[in-house]
């Protein structure tokens, strides 16, 4: 055994690497690009090596050669996939024996690096988006799961846009100031809404979300789409909506549709909190999250320009998926093993002819429409060990019509109008009355979007 940095020194979140190589020169390549990164590297020559190690402590990630003295690496993944928890696995093979290791990474292995000339500059990139990307999944799961309709799996990816995402949220999750969310329908704003809540400050206090397309909806003048929750905070008013989040966080869906009045209230309350804040006091954190650009917005004079100078200092823009394709594989490819790990099976295959299908495909859903496709793929084809390119444009025929800008809007309404019953116990007039519409409005509404007891 060989390690780097003696264990003592391992400072609390140093990732710790196993590296299973008999190459002594290899060995020590691979070593010295794993610890620049700031990992810690146990260095072990033999399969017997590696499962007492593994036995011992727990390894974040195992760097695992094919060929060893005593056996081979895939006997060793074998018996890590016995266990009830397991590291992240990256094969280092040969030439000779990638498709063995493309094999693995199918079955569950995070990733493999073929031994090519050069293949070292390869291993610190790998290593650092392996261990990125298994950070934001663990960070995403550990927010509440029943809360959010959005997948953990939405922000997985290593495009720049996806990488800048999770470092704003980092970065902004325990500040009192304003942020503005900004992406299409799908792309997962109340997640980062969630995620931004989710920071040590603020985890246990109130999480609340405003809808203001909700009385213009109820009224059927058309407005964005994005659900609500059954959670939402209904009044109109920001002064009660402040005070109902008070330590927490308040999320405002559809500002741009909130009154004149109501746009300088919100001003004068985030200025006063901010007061409060710089005297150390707990506020309310503000997150406003829409489609529409409200920087533009605010040049023409479509959003109170006072307040949009609150928001514009902390932006957290979400790349559509058309805009990120290289983010789809790893998005589809955490999906399917999710789904058969609930399944107790091995995960779907996609052919390249499907890959390149998926990828070609616009997504006016974004990622909950690719995951929407995923699924669909998987319960269409249990009985398979892989889908094809006519499997993908089957299960988009019956995806896509759901992710028209009508049917959006459908579904936002539907949502919404659902939203108001449950606070109001389905009663027509007391749901008009809080939504401040006539109960005629209500039952309208309610029969065209099959709503019923």
């Amino acid at each position: 055994m060989a390690v780097g940095r003696d264990l003592e020194s391992r400072v609390e979140g140093d990732p710790l690497v196993l590296l299973v190589e008999d190459n002594e020169f290899h060995a020590q390549l691979i070593q010295q690009s794993i610890e620049r990164i700031g990992a810690l590297v146990e260095h072990v020559t033999t399969c017997a090596a590696a499962l007492e190690a593994l036995t011992n402590r727990n390894f974040e990630l195992v760097m695992l050669d094919v060929d060893l003295p005593d056996g081979n690496g895939f006997e060793v993944y074998e018996w890590l996939r016995g266990r009830s928890t397991s590291p992240l696995v990256i094969f280092v093979t040969a030439d000779d024996r990638a498709e063995h290791a493309v094999q693995a990474v199918k079955a569950g292995a995070a990733d493999y690096i073929v031994k090519r000339p050069s293949y070292f500059a390869e291993v610190a990139r790998t290593v650092v988006r392996v261990l990125d990307e298994a950070a934001a999944s663990r960070q995403l799961q550990s927010s509440d799961a029943t809360s959010t309709p959005d997948s953990p799996i939405d922000f997985l990816g290593h495009s720049p846009e996806m990488v800048e995402v999770r470092v704003a949220i980092q970065r902004l999750s325990d500040s009192a100031l304003p942020v503005f969310v900004y992406g299409e329908f799908g792309t997962g704003k109340t997640l980062v809404s969630q995620l931004l809540h989710n920071g040590r400050r603020r985890r246990a206090a109130p999480f609340l979300v405003v809808d203001y397309g909700l009385t213009r909806l109820i009224d059927e003048i058309p407005s964005a789409s994005t659900p609500i929750r059954s959670d939402t905070a209904r009044s109109s008013d920001p002064r009660v909506s402040f005070e109902a989040a008070r330590a927490g966080t308040l999320v405002l869906k559809k500002v741009d549709l909130a009154s004149d009045e109501a746009q300088t209230i919100l001003t004068e309350l985030i200025d006063a909190d901010l007061s409060q804040a710089e005297q150390g006091r707990m506020t309310t954190r503000v997150v406003v999250d829409s489609r529409l650009d409200l920087g533009v917005e605010a040049t023409e004079g479509r959003f109170n320009q006072d307040l949009w100078i609150r928001l514009a200092g902390q932006q957290i823009r979400i790349c559509p998926l058309r805009q990120r394709i290289e983010d789809i594989s790893s998005i589809i490819s955490a999906e399917l093993r999710r789904l058969a790990d609930e399944a107790g099976a091995s995960p779907l295959t996609l052919t390249d002819d499907a890959h390149a299908r998926l990828r070609s495909h616009s997504w006016p859903g974004n990622t909950r429409e690719l995951l929407a496709t995923v699924r669909q793929l998987a319960a269409d084809h249990s009985d398979r060990d892989s889908v094809d390119q006519f499997d993908v444009d089957a299960a988009l025929s019956r995806t896509r019509d759901k992710y028209t800008p009508r049917a959006q809007y459908e579904e936002y309404a539907r949502l919404a109008l659902r939203a108001a019953l449950d606070a109001n116990d389905w009663n027509n007039a007391a749901t008009a009355r809080a939504l401040g519409v006539t109960r005629s409005a209500i039952r309208r509404r309610r029969q065209s979007l099959d709503l019923v007891d």
